[in-house]
């Protein structure tokens, strides 16, 4: 491990900020050490107490264990609150390795008459990148953001490489036409690409015209994800669009299909499984479909992703008229609000 303790990782590529972690994780998950002593917390939940308590905590049969908080700003608006964060900070125990990711946006500013990119939260004089620069040996800031639209063709080119297959460049064009400047779309969709050609030649556009719709089912997976993750605006804005584009009723089709699968996949981790593939045997669905669906189904309990399905189905009622009518659109929205408080 390097003498790095304390990473801050921000941005708005989702994809490369989880393989960022990854690689932070990957010692301790090489000595078989990792669920012994790793934290998982979401700071827009977890108390202080809790905090203090993860990252005080002794390492379990290892020279170091691992805390990883999401949205640590989601609570610290308050000057006192913050400079006790940063007490804890301060004081972490040298066996306390702390991995922080955000939401982040570039944005073009201008600055002395020059326009520049700057990041949106996480700002040269924000207060924690501030903390950073006082110790860069043990402190350490990395940005990632969405590669730029006209970028994504050679960005799927060399994820395809990384996934030990290929893409003609053709083909890479059309499937970023098709995903934009969603890496984690993008990853899913060269990921199905290489497993239906078996990784035994190149990729072509026939193959992403074949098997990659142009949009609304990966919004649809965008949509569950933002409820998984409490963003209510960011889910409604999505919900907005995708009502815009589709008939209600099929939509809600496939917010319901996408629920029942989450179910399932909830259900094999509950048994300890966790493997695309063996899930696909199990299951009967292919396995991109599964390494699709596990994420979402860890952010949930079994009975979470239960009320939730037995609320569409009390939807799915209203909206035919058994119980109190309420329209399908009004009802997605009222789904998006409640999901927040889940």
């Amino acid at each position: 491990m390097t003498s790095v303790q304390v990473w801050i990782l921000h941005g708005d590529d989702e994809i490369a900020i989880r393989h960022a972690v990854d690689g932070l994780l990957a010692p301790l998950n090489a000595s078989g050490m990792l669920d012994l002593n790793l934290t998982r917390l979401d700071g827009r939940q977890a108390s202080e107490d809790e905090l203090r308590s993860a990252t005080g905590a002794i390492p379990f049969l290892s020279e170091f264990r691992m805390v990883v908080l999401s949205h640590p700003l989601a609570r610290l608006a308050d000057k006192k609150a913050r400079e006790r964060f940063l007490a804890l900070l301060d004081g972490l125990p040298p066996t306390t390795h702390l991995v922080m990711t955000l939401d982040d946006q570039l944005k073009l500013k201008k600055k002395d008459n020059q326009f520049l990119w700057e990041w949106e939260t996480l700002q040269e004089k924000h207060w924690l990148s501030e903390w950073v620069r006082r110790d860069p040996k043990t402190r350490k800031m990395e940005g990632y953001s969405l590669p730029k639209p006209e970028d994504m063709p050679g960005w799927i080119v060399k994820k395809a490489r990384d996934f030990g297959g290929e893409f003609s460049p053709d083909a890479a064009q059309v499937l970023a036409g098709h995903t934009g400047s969603d890496t984690r779309w993008a990853e899913l969709e060269i990921d199905k690409l290489l497993t239906y050609v078996d990784r035994s030649r190149a990729v072509s556009v026939e193959d992403v015209e074949t098997l990659t719709a142009p949009g609304t089912q990966a919004t649809v997976f965008q949509l569950v994800d933002a409820l998984a993750e409490g963003s209510a605006r960011k889910a409604q804005r999505i919900l907005h669009q995708l009502l815009a584009e589709e008939d209600a009723m099929a939509l809600f089709g496939m917010i319901i299909r996408q629920y029942r699968l989450l179910i399932l996949a909830r259900e094999l981790l509950d048994d300890g499984i966790s493997q695309p593939d063996e899930a696909a045997r199990r299951c009967g669905e292919p396995p991109f479909v599964m390494k699709k669906a596990f994420p979402q189904a860890r952010r949930y309990s079994l009975g979470q992703l239960k009320g939730i399905y037995r609320r569409l189905l009390e939807m799915d009622l209203a909206s035919k008229g058994r119980g109190d009518k309420l329209p399908l659109e009004a009802a997605l929205d009222l789904l998006v609000t409640e999901m927040e408080r889940v």
